[in-house]
């Protein structure tokens, strides 16, 4: 049985040689983003690292706490070198695109004005809105369940939890016919 797996392994990887046209551009980017390959191998590193040690040292273990910061400090500048990059590793538009094309309503809110930053566009058409109006407004206005109690409880499980959970319904727009 493995001589029949790594026969047709082998059989796939030389048709795939074989018949698959190369689909690499023809044009030269530039050469590799060195910074931003360091601030990634060090970001990623130092996360996975302080998670894989957090068990058996605790995560207030000074090694722990200092690789996981230092990971955490490593990857935010790394998406500020990747912003600015000529030749990015990553590039950010990417990201963009698929909060844009997403099917889901994403939105990016103001934690302490409760106004509404971004959206893609599935979360405005949903309800109703123009891109413009939508970002005009806060969550007291498409939500009808948020009031001053809902927000003490969100802070209260941010605080215990680090993250909450609310699922809310949102008020379309009222059209004059």
């Amino acid at each position: 049985m493995r001589i029949c797996a790594r026969v047709r392994a082998r059989e796939a990887a030389v048709c795939a040689l074989w018949k698959v046209p190369e689909t690499r551009e023809k044009e030269n980017h530039g050469p590799l983003d060195w910074p931003g390959a360091a601030l990634a191998t060090i970001g990623l590193g130092g996360v996975i690292y302080g998670l894989i040690e957090s068990p058996r040292l605790g995560f207030s273990n000074p090694l722990v706490l200092l690789t996981l910061i230092g990971g955490l400090v490593a990857l935010a500048v790394f998406i500020i070198n990747e912003a600015r990059a000529k030749n990015p590793m990553v590039p950010l538009k990417l990201f963009r695109n698929l909060i844009d094309r997403s099917s889901d309503a994403i939105e990016v809110i103001d934690p302490t004005t409760l106004r509404l930053l971004d959206c893609n566009q599935s979360a405005y058409q949903t309800l109703g809105y123009s891109r413009e109006e939508f970002l005009s407004l806060t969550l007291f206005d498409i939500d009808p369940l948020v009031d001053q109690s809902l927000l003490a409880w969100i802070d209260e499980e941010m605080e215990s939890l680090c993250n909450a959970l609310v699922d809310a319904r949102s008020r379309r727009r009222l059209t004059v016919a």
